[in-house]
């Protein structure tokens, strides 16, 4: 499996971890004057609205995430190798940092300039855990976070950035989509199609592959996603 696929995995882990919380999810290209350039890429910009909720699934939004009113997450996906910190193109240009925000719709033109002005400073490598996590305080009861996710990471060190890790991604998604006790009002099997084709494989692999309880890892996700293209490839093939 080359990088670049493990990358576009991790993606849509965090992808389907963060609807799981309640997310409406999507990317962001910031785009350039100049032919064949952007100037930053988002992987995932991400909004919770205050009154989302889902009782008939029995279990609220991670700990780790703890939303409070709405909720815009601005998310960058960082693989081995690659240090915690946001993207020296997104964090250092405010006329970047302005076009995310613009394009949340969430705010007018004067309230984009001065959540843009607060939220830099958060978005630079060294900046507290606990800053980052209470982010920036928006009108309306909106609140603005930058949040780093390195799903090829166990656990976080106090030392660290406030990131999302393997071991809570995992945790969340597994309680989610494979309960240890059935929910009374909220069958747990169905089509997987409904999920669609991108997520369909890393749903299956938390509902058949793992045990209830068990919330098994990247490493393991990695194995059973190069399986179920073979498979594909295979089906494919037979069918010429």
């Amino acid at each position: 499996m080359t990088d670049k696929e493990r990358s576009e995995i991790q993606e849509s882990l965090l992808l389907l971890y963060l609807r799981l919380n309640g997310y409406f999810v999507t990317g962001f290209i910031a785009h350039s004057k100049d032919k064949g350039k952007n100037l930053a890429e988002i992987d995932a910009l991400a909004v919770r609205h205050p009154f989302n909720r889902e009782p008939k699934r029995e279990i609220g939004p991670s700990r780790f995430l703890h939303p409070k009113g709405a909720d815009l997450l601005v998310c960058e996906v960082k693989s081995r190798g690659e240090p915690l910190q946001f993207n020296e193109s997104f964090r250092e240009n405010d006329e970047v940092i302005q076009d995310v925000l613009a394009w949340s719709g969430l705010f007018d033109e004067e309230e984009t300039a001065e959540i843009a002005r607060n939220l830099k400073p958060l978005l630079q490598p060294g900046v507290a855990a606990s800053a980052a996590e209470i982010g920036v305080p928006g009108p309306r009861a909106i609140t603005i976070r930058p949040l780093l996710c390195k799903p090829e990471l166990r656990s976080r060190n106090h030392t660290q950035p406030w990131f999302l890790n393997e071991g809570e991604m995992f945790r969340f998604i597994s309680d989610c989509l494979n309960p240890v006790v059935p929910r009374a009002d909220c069958a747990s099997v169905y089509s997987l199609n409904c999920w669609g084709s991108v997520l369909m494989p890393f749903v299956e692999y938390f509902k058949k592959e793992l045990p209830p309880g068990i919330y098994g890892g990247i490493k393991g996700l990695y194995k059973y996603i190069e399986t179920h293209r073979q498979r594909t490839v295979n089906s494919h093939s037979e069918k010429r």
